[in-house]
């Protein structure tokens, strides 16, 4: 019988024990993953895992922790192994369009059956959440649904790309679309702004190889900008150079791809956004991986040592500077600050990726030890990713790579 090693992921909603510490420290609120050794469990006898295993267990059996204990909850995030395999076509168009929607950011107490995640109750946030659709049919069905962060864009520097935003007459509040890929007035924004039951179209052609985000930017107001990001409405575009000597595009080829991205959340009691909360602390109320707490826990970064290298398309929008750190892991090549055309820096620990900015890190796949059991046979390892500042990770950057032989 296969057997797996797995990191116990312990949620103290109340009090903080320190692992080999005598003491404990109150936590309120604070929402804490500890990770501990735990023994090999036989797969096989695994049918509901406990409570306090669950959040590690249920990629590898199938699981998913929100949608059991959420069934009627929209599920807000974005699965990291969402990225286009290929570049759009040229003169490819892009039809985005934005959720409105009110769901869960941080589900509650892991001691209830189902089990769940973090706090002693479900707290929902008001979401903003972009969608598209593509007549380019290398985009995969399903990829582009409305979660957080956006749709992941793979263009080619010199090609046309016919952007359309549709916004929804249900919808109550003005979007638009400022790409940090395009050069010219608002990136876009002055002329991709729709009030509700409109559309706006732009043709787009970045000209400039790298990742950039792309963000509303409301009807254009400093606090529009910060409430649309702050609920959601941020993406990445990678945009390759098209060369054949291009020496990144080259790298990346065979690996798999996976999109993160970092965001500060400053929510009030109705779950809106809190802009004196923002403006006169900068203490976020989460700061998620990809729409919410645990979203990357119940869809981990996933692949197989076999399946190529893993590269890792990591933006931020918040607050503060995330510092992203895999446990276990020292990437092989980065290229700071998305500078995809110079020389990648290599054998880093932590990477620091700027608010409005992002990062390219990748794993060589043979440097990726598959654990084995204490039997010898050769079962999934989990890699723990965080933002390695411990204030943020115990408020939700958290999240795992998952590692197959």
């Amino acid at each position: 019988m296969n057997r797996f090693e797995v990191a116990r992921a312990v949620l103290l909603p109340a009090t903080l024990v320190c692992v080999g510490c005598s003491h404990a420290e109150s936590t309120d609120s604070i929402r804490l993953l500890e990770p501990q050794a735990q023994a090999a469990t036989p797969l096989g006898t695994i049918t509901t895992p406990p409570s306090d295993l669950y959040p590690i267990i249920s990629p590898l059996v199938g699981g998913n922790s929100y949608a059991i204990a959420h069934p009627n909850d929209y599920d807000i995030a974005r699965d990291p192994n969402e990225v286009p395999p290929t570049p759009l076509a040229d003169g490819a168009t892009v039809t985005f369009n934005v959720l409105e929607i009110s769901t869960v950011i941080a589900p509650a107490d892991p001691t209830t059956n189902p089990p769940v995640w973090s706090g002693a109750a479900d707290i929902r946030a008001n979401f903003l959440a972009f969608g598209a659709t593509t007549s380019d049919p290398s985009v995969p069905s399903g990829f582009w649904t409305p979660r957080v962060p956006g749709p992941f864009l793979k263009v080619v520097a010199g090609r046309k790309v016919n952007v359309v935003l549709q916004n929804s007459s249900s919808n109550t509040n003005t979007h638009s679309i400022d790409f940090h890929a395009v050069v010219g007035l608002k990136g876009g924004s002055a002329m991709l702004t729709a009030a509700p039951g409109a559309t706006a179209k732009l043709a787009i052609t970045p000209t400039h190889p790298g990742l950039y985000l792309y963000h509303c930017s409301e009807a254009g107001t400093p606090r529009g900008i910060a409430e649309h990001m702050n609920m959601g409405m941020y993406g990445l575009m990678l945009v390759l150079s098209g060369s054949n000597e291009d020496n990144f595009a080259n790298l990346v080829s065979g690996s798999t791809e996976h999109y993160v991205f970092e965001e500060d959340v400053f929510l009030n009691a109705t779950g809106n956004f809190d802009e004196p909360k923002m403006l006169n602390t900068l203490t976020p109320d989460f700061v998620t991986y990809n729409g919410r707490v645990s979203s990357l826990v119940d869809h981990p970064l996933s692949g197989s040592r076999g399946a190529g290298n893993y590269v890792i398309y990591h933006g931020a929008g918040g607050a503060h500077i995330p510092s992203f750190h895999i446990i276990g892991v020292v990437f092989d090549r980065t290229w700071i600050l998305a500078d995809t055309s110079s020389r990648p820096l290599r054998g880093l620990q932590t990477v620091p990726i700027p608010s409005a900015g992002a990062a390219v890190m990748e794993v060589d796949q043979s440097n990726l030890i598959v654990n084995a059991t204490s039997d010898g046979v050769v079962g999934t390892q989990l890699d723990i990713l965080v933002d390695h500042a411990s204030p943020y990770f115990r408020k939700g950057a958290l999240g795992l790579m998952l590692v197959t032989p």
